[in-house]
């Protein structure tokens, strides 16, 4: 990994942890965890016994990941599960820090790919340095705008009804 690394993992499991999990161990009311909160306590989501659910797991993201960042952070969801309360995993302009530490989304855990109910799609002016293995992504990819250095393997889009790959004004995916 970069300089600017850290991994957040998220789970579909009953036990991941809440929002308001988490502001039952810290003793504070839920509306006092928000994407700040977040950023100033890296041990929530840090690894796998202390994974996230979807929505306290995206705000860490958010909070470690913000739009124009640029760092090697790795985004990982718990295999065996679906997510359907992810909303857009990578922000504006996001970025790996290089080619050899790219921001990297993908799977832990043993059992099946874990299944992202929403589509991969870059709200960007650019992408790039971005690694993406090992999901199953039924609302495909759709780069629209300026991506380079991005890469996809051994990824699953099972949606019939949705364009698996929609590529524009991309170099090196």
């Amino acid at each position: 990994h970069g300089d600017n690394h850290r991994k957040v993992f998220i789970s579909g499991d009953e036990d991941a942890l809440s929002v308001r999990d988490i502001a039952a161990l810290e003793d504070i009311s839920p509306d006092k965890i928000n994407i700040e909160w977040m950023a100033e306590n890296p041990e929530y989501g840090a690894d796998p016994s202390m994974a996230l659910d979807g929505e306290a797991g995206m705000m860490m993201w958010r909070a470690i990941t913000p739009d124009g960042s640029v760092s090697s952070n790795h985004l990982l969801f718990e295999r065996g599960y679906e997510y359907d309360n992810v909303p857009t995993i990578l922000g504006r302009d996001m970025s790996g820090e290089s080619e050899l530490h790219p921001i990297y989304i993908g799977a832990y855990g043993t059992g099946d790919k874990p299944i992202i109910h929403s589509s991969i799609r870059p709200v960007t002016d650019e992408s790039s340095n971005v690694v993406i293995p090992g999901l199953e992504v039924p609302g495909g990819v759709k780069i629209l705008e300026t991506a380079t250095h991005m890469v996809f393997d051994d990824m699953v889009f099972a949606n019939p009804d949705t364009d698996a790959i929609v590529l524009k004004d991309s170099d090196g995916v």
